[in-house]
């Protein structure tokens, strides 16, 4: 993890919230963390009509989601303003809140995981044992499919994006069939297209060199692939007391609702579903493919790739035979972790109930430290800063601003400490006063906004 010393102009802006948007958008200006330009294209919004047309298909209106900024939040040292598109305010307030409170531990730190997309080609016929006539079609079309890629991306070539691996998938295919997987570095790009391209030009010389065979789908897999994300804090037991709790109470409260998210699916789910609020909603903000980034973020690990045989590694522009295990491995203990990991994912098993010998962890987990309460969040965040609708919303580059984004890794560093921080005021709040005393005061506001809208009392 990176040093936690601040740089930078300060993400504490007291009483943000009971300003007017406009007012807003002008203390970010007189603060240094807008331009004039920019408050401007904050106000305006993110797609025009045209563009509306172009993004999607039988438009007839638009959906519109407010975008609030977290406030407080400082990640590997650098003071950030993180925008959320949701319609749930007490994701916005509690997310900042949060924030506040990691500054008495430094803020958070984190790490980018290793990005990958992959995609897979099913493949039937082709006569005789056909494992092992896609392993020598792999020997045989990797190097070119390798050369094809970086010549048609150039940009993401010398950036060192482009093909990482090809191979083959040893089980799931029905009877008949055989399957060959393609993984990809996608640069700063979310990479679904390029896997999408990569495995039509795959599935392209899978007709043309094997007789007999026939490509039945050819297709981008939302499977993680590669290294997760992952971020921490410790926050001094200080910085937790209540009016009526130690610090070192809350902390442990918050912690054995963690140890309850590792030891109950049920629970598990909301808890999860607690980090997505946070991650979701700064993705939405950004037009990243959120159902992308969920999907991998709640893949079941349990069901995970075992292996994909022979591999074809891409090496210093040469691909040569490699044996590697891809996706899950099973612990001592029975837990299942990343491949790719040296230690248990969260760094200390988990009982579950799921079943024997299979351990979902949750995406965030709480454990006491001898000064402070410590948090891990660790999962893996499909995300991009260029391509896609990225690339046209006006609003984007304004907010990777704010968030002082250069790069996906950054983007994924962000993305993650917005995750653990809103699962932790979650937690926060169920150990304390209850989950719904700050959001119904939030809510009840809303609805008197909608009251006074349709009353005709609004602007």
């Amino acid at each position: 993890m990176k040093d936690t010393k601040v740089h930078g102009p300060t993400s504490r802006l007291p009483r943000f919230h009971a300003l007017a948007a406009k007012e807003r958008r002008a203390l970010l200006v007189e603060r240094g963390w807008l331009t004039a330009a920019q408050a401007a294209l904050l106000e305006k919004g993110a797609l025009g009509a045209p563009l509306l047309e172009a993004v999607s298909e039988n438009v007839v209106s638009r959906a519109c989601l407010p975008v609030g900024l977290v406030t407080n939040l400082v990640v590997n040292g650098i003071p950030r303003l993180v925008p959320m598109a949701t319609e749930e305010p007490s994701i916005v307030a509690a997310c900042s809140k949060a924030a506040l409170l990691a500054q008495a531990g430094g803020g958070v730190r984190a790490k980018a995981g290793c990005r990958r997309v992959g995609a897979q080609v099913l493949v039937e016929g082709g006569g005789g044992d056909l494992p092992s006539v896609l392993r020598a079609f792999c020997a045989e079309v990797g190097p070119e499919l390798e050369r094809e890629i970086e010549e048609a991306h150039p940009a993401l070539a010398a950036a060192g994006g482009g093909l990482v691996s090809l191979g083959t998938q040893r089980f799931g295919a029905p009877d008949g069939h055989g399957i060959l997987v393609v993984e990809l570095d996608p640069g700063d790009s979310m990479g679904a297209n390029l896997a999408n391209e990569a495995a039509d030009r795959l599935a392209r010389r899978v007709v043309e060199r094997l007789p007999g065979a026939e490509v039945l789908a050819a297709i981008v897999t939302n499977h993680p692939l590669g290294d997760p994300a992952v971020a921490e804090v410790e926050i001094p037991f200080g910085a937790l007391a209540t009016r009526t709790l130690s610090g070192r109470e809350v902390a442990r409260r918050v912690a054995a609702l963690s140890d309850w998210a590792c030891t109950d699916p049920m629970r598990r789910v909301t808890h999860d579903k607690g980090v997505l609020n946070g991650v979701l909603a700064v993705f939405q903000a950004l037009y990243q493919d959120t159902r992308a980034a969920a999907c991998e973020l709640l893949a079941e690990r349990g069901t995970a790739l075992p292996s994909q045989g022979e591999v074809l590694r891409c090496s210093a522009g040469r691909l040569g035979p490699e044996r590697r295990e891809v996706g899950l491995r099973a612990q001592d203990d029975g837990c299942l972790t990343g491949a790719a990991d040296g230690d248990e994912r969260h760094g200390r098993g988990c009982a579950s109930s799921d079943a024997p010998g299979r351990c979902r962890h949750p995406l965030v987990v709480w454990r006491l430290g001898r000064t402070g309460l410590r948090g891990r969040f660790c999962g893996h965040l499909v995300c991009g800063t260029a391509g896609g609708t990225v690339a046209h919303a006006a609003t984007t580059p304004v907010f990777l601003d704010l968030m002082r984004v250069r790069k996906a890794s950054e983007l994924e560093e962000v993305a993650a400490s917005a995750g653990l921080l809103q699962n932790l005021a979650a937690l926060h709040a169920i150990g304390t006063e209850g989950i719904r005393k700050g959001h119904m005061r939030l809510h009840r506001r809303k609805e008197e906004a909608t009251r006074r809208n349709r009353d005709g009392g609004g602007d």
